[in-house]
């Protein structure tokens, strides 16, 4: 029994030096190859940890290279005795523990007489503190902020579970899911045999090697041939990746920071390739429609320029307004534009010659002017042609009573009837003699004829030939008459001598009578001539006429009362007065009564047309008021639009304030809508008091609503950009997952070395060391001084890491970092972290770097960017 149980306690003993062998084997391999990873950059080489450490040259090269420090101690560089090398090993380790790492056991001597366990102690311990940045200098903190990175980059993947560093990582799941993670190109996990453990551990060894440049400090078979793989070892391995792929971190928030300023850039060039081609067809039409507007070809009919003035009323309602709303939709695209650019502390944009604002506001103004001449030239037009056809009408009437007088003159004249009786003689005679003076009267009439042809020639009547012809063709008549005349008086005289005289009452009446009924057609002419005006002067200028017929009318009854006299005496004889008259007495009484009637309906109707013309002029003054009181107060409001400016919510409340009184303004503009149907019912078409019209009012207060509400817009939109976090929901979700992880006591704050571990576990590069980075964040967030942290001064610190600030300095430093600390950038730099159309942008506006092939200055393409 005694001989069982010592060989019991023997084969335990046995297995459990084997056991420490084998992890001994390890982790002196994979200590080797972390200590190789850094003294390669020295072209040093370690091929026994055991012995290649004893003289402290290399030990001391190892902790210059990892600490970024400069040795502060005098050693031997070339010893030779064993005190030599225990003074230079035992100044590494004063080194190492003023670094704030506890050596507890390991000495000098140890080191240098090659003991393993206390060389792998002091690799560890290096390794804790350098490499995996230990958080409160023990390893349980160090093993946990790993850890949880671990867990966090492998949660959902399938299979993979990481609860420690030993178990956990022996099927190689782990270490391909690490690598998928950050670099989806490199392994195929959905094609992956994830039941072959060795396969799975070289497909992550290898490319990790090979694409990823870290070493590869372990092999499948340390992982495999053992119940329990190594902690350290693995510890050691996977602080490898964390570090690779948080400076791969850095890299992809520097790119993500150069391509948002590059999404700027662009969207603000295509925002200004939109203007300047709107603003170059918005230009094009309104130099095209000017040059129309200046065109004075008129139809000259009156139908032809009542038809372009219809034609004038629907550019002004149809054509204009659309492109008064293109204007104004520019102007807010352009104000938006440089909002944007000011806001985001950009030069202002300068359009091309000929397409600012102000370009396009001469072009209007231009535009404005032309169309106010147009409509001046159309309502002369318009006159005229009204005047041609008034006239024209007046010719026609006249001319056919004088042609009709001829006509009927020609053939009594032209009569061989000479009378039987010297009474029937003398009574032709008289009738000649009265022919006579009813001539000298129509000659009177053939004279106003004659101005009227004058005055039609004047107009540039565009039938002036026919109006001459028909002149003509009367004159000759005339002449002709006056021909058969002289030729009829001289038969009667002839045939005089046998005839007896004519009662000379007779010849009295039938001569006044003709002149008196000559007067009355004048009469007719003027009572009866349509009242055609557009103003109350031009009422004024009928009313003058018709004051002179009344005091005509008055000198006229005294004649008209002689003649009833005369008539009386004639009738007392038992003669008749048409006896040698042609015009009754009863005709001339007709005539009178009729003159009568007309004067009382010519004065009703001058008064009707005088209230009508004032009525008229009323609406126009009260339109005229509205409408330049309503332009000035729309331009104010524009102008107080454009020339908003500071800080965003006091643009905005300004801008509000500015929609306040736009919506009150709305009252101002229907009575001007009101006005206008007033002045369209009443066939007012034009005013002298302004130029202002309905439609243009009306573009200006579409422009105004317009204006404005896309100005609060643009604001709301960039006050919008300013208050975002620029932190997602899965960053956000991430961060306090961590906040809440590493919050030990549950207080809701972090203290110095809980926000260190915390910022670890998310890739953050920082040190422990007093005074060092993570002192300086703490410092920076830690805003009343406690020593603490909330979760919003976290937050706050998380979200500038993330998205960085916009200015010129940090886009460079962004660029700095995908170049690999370099002063210029190379294509491939950029393709490792940039989509390729942003790299292709960068490339298309980046100056080549002087001196270096392939290379490019992203210095001055970021100064340009800024508008340095």
């Amino acid at each position: 029994i005694y001989l069982s149980f010592v060989l019991r306690q023997e084969i335990i003993m046995s297995e459990k030096k084997l056991l420490e062998k084998t992890w001994e084997n390890i982790q002196r391999k994979t200590f080797t190859g972390w200590v190789n990873s850094h003294l390669r950059k020295r072209n040093q080489v370690v091929s026994n940890i055991e012995t290649d450490l004893d003289d402290g040259l290399k030990l001391i090269a190892l902790l210059e290279i990892i600490s970024d420090d400069i040795f502060p101690f005098k050693f031997e560089k070339k010893p030779k005795m064993r005190i030599q090398k225990v003074g230079n090993v035992g100044q590494a380790l004063t080194f190492i523990k003023q670094k704030g790492v506890n050596l507890a056991g390991v000495g000098a001597e140890e080191i240098v007489d090659g003991n393993l366990k206390m060389i792998l102690g002091m690799i560890w311990t290096i390794i804790l503190r350098f490499q995996i940045q230990d958080i409160s200098m023990e390893e349980l903190s160090a093993k946990e902020a790993l850890l949880l990175w671990c867990q966090k980059k492998t949660a959902g993947y399938a299979g993979v579970n990481v609860k420690n560093f030993h178990m956990s990582f022996q099927d190689g799941l782990a270490f391909c899911a690490l690598i998928h993670k950050h670099r989806p190109d490199l392994i195929d996990w959905e094609g992956l045999d994830k039941n072959n453990k060795a396969l799975c551990l070289q497909t992550a060894f290898d490319v990790a090697e090979k694409s990823l440049d870290i070493p590869k400090l372990l092999d499948p078979a340390d992982l495999l041939d053992v119940a329990k793989p190594d902690e350290r070892s693995v510890m050691t391995y996977v602080s490898l990746y964390y570090h690779h792929f948080a400076s791969s971190q850095k890299a992809d928030a520097a790119g993500r920071r150069v391509g948002k300023v590059i999404d700027f850039a662009e969207s603000n060039e295509k925002l200004q390739a939109d203007y300047n081609n709107k603003a170059k067809r918005l230009a094009d039409w309104i130099s095209s429609t000017s040059e129309t507007l200046g065109d004075r070809s008129f139809d000259n009919t009156l139908e032809g320029v009542q038809n372009q003035i219809e034609e004038f009323k629907s550019f002004r309602s149809n054509d204009k307004p659309p492109k008064y709303n293109e204007k104004i939709e520019l102007e807010a695209l352009l104000s938006g534009l440089q909002t944007k650019l000011s806001l985001n502390n950009r030069p202002p944009y300068v359009p091309p010659a000929g397409l600012s604002s102000k370009d396009i506001d001469a072009l209007w103004a231009a535009l404005e002017r032309a169309e106010h001449e147009r409509g001046l030239a159309l309502r002369d037009e318009l006159r005229r042609q009204k005047k041609i056809s008034d006239l024209t009408r007046k010719f026609r009437q006249l001319a056919g009573k004088l042609e009709g007088f001829a006509s009927e003159r020609e053939q009594g004249l032209t009569s061989a009837d000479l009378g039987d009786t010297i009474s029937q003689v003398n009574a032709k005679l008289k009738n000649l003699e009265a022919f006579e003076s009813e001539y000298a009267a129509q000659l009177q009439r053939v004279d106003k004829l004659r101005e009227i042809a004058h005055q039609l020639q004047a107009l540039q009547y565009n039938d002036q030939a026919t109006i001459d012809n028909r002149v003509n063709s009367i004159n000759g008549t005339f002449q002709n008459l006056q021909g058969l005349s002289q030729q009829r008086k001289q038969k009667l005289e002839a045939h005089l001598a046998h005839l007896q005289s004519i009662e000379n009452q007779l010849l009295e009446f039938a001569k006044r009578g003709l002149e008196f009924r000559v007067w009355l057609e004048n009469a007719d002419d003027t009572l009866t001539d349509p009242i055609v005006v557009e103003s109350v002067e031009g009422v004024q200028e009928y009313q003058s006429a018709y004051d002179t017929l009344l005091s005509e009318k008055s000198a006229k009854e005294a004649e008209y009362n002689s003649l009833a006299e005369l008539v009386n005496q004639i009738a007392k004889h038992g003669v008749s007065e048409t006896t040698y008259s042609e015009v009754s007495w009863a005709s001339l009484q007709k005539g009178w009564a009729q003159v009568d009637g007309q004067v009382h309906d010519r004065a009703t109707a001058l008064q009707n047309e005088l209230s009508t013309q004032q009525s008229n002029e009323e609406l126009r003054k009260a339109f005229a008021t509205k409408a330049i009181d309503f332009n000035s107060w729309s331009k104010q409001n524009a102008a107080n639009i454009e020339g908003l400016s500071g800080e965003i919510q006091a643009q905005l409340d300004q801008i509000k304030n500015i929609n306040q009184d736009i919506a009150r303004g709305e009252g101002n503009y229907k009575e001007l809508v009101q006005l206008t149907h007033q002045l369209d019912a009443a066939g007012v078409s034009d005013n002298t008091h302004t130029e202002l019209t309905i439609e243009g009012l009306k573009s200006a207060w579409d422009a105004l609503n317009i204006l404005s509400k896309k100005k609060e817009q643009v604001l709301e939109k960039e006050l919008l950009a300013q208050s975002h976090t620029g932190i997602s929901a899965d960053q956000l979700k991430e961060f306090k997952e961590c906040f809440v992880h590493f919050d030990k006591d549950e207080d809701s704050l972090l203290s110095r070395l809980e926000l260190g571990a915390c910022l670890k576990s998310l890739g953050e590069d920082i040190n422990f060391d007093q005074g060092g980075k993570l002192d300086q964040i703490l410092t920076a967030i830690d805003t009343d001084g406690d020593g603490k942290v909330t979760f919003e001064e976290y937050v706050g610190y998380m979200e500038r890491v993330s998205s960085g600030s916009d200015t010129p300095d940090s886009i460079k430093q962004a660029f700095k970092v995908l170049a690999g600390d370099k002063d210029y950038v190379t294509e491939s730099d950029l393709r490792a972290v940039l989509p390729n159309e942003k790299v292709d942008y960068c490339l298309a506006h980046m100056q080549p770097y002087q001196g270096v092939p392939n290379a490019y200055d992203y210095n001055t393409f970021t100064d340009k960017l800024y508008g340095r």
